[in-house]
């Protein structure tokens, strides 16, 4: 699964989809992708853009839940 195939209105529902996904409350979901659970609190909360860098991180991240189902 890849970021962009989720479907969402805004690449900020996709991020908040994901996280609720996998059962991960913020501060679980920031530490996976390496940010502070301030700056995703704030990616979720509109007050920063959404990254390049974080969509690419998240994209990791699902790629890597895709090894672990498939093994």
């Amino acid at each position: 699964m890849k970021f962009n195939e989720i479907q969402a209105e805004t690449d900020v529902e996709r991020i908040i989809l994901i996280r609720k996904r996998f059962k991960l409350k913020q501060y679980q979901f920031s530490e996976i992708l390496g940010y502070t659970p301030n700056h995703l609190a704030n990616v979720e909360n509109y007050k920063h853009p959404v990254s390049v860098k974080l969509k690419r991180k998240i994209e990791e991240f699902l790629l890597s839940q895709e090894t672990k189902i498939g093994n």
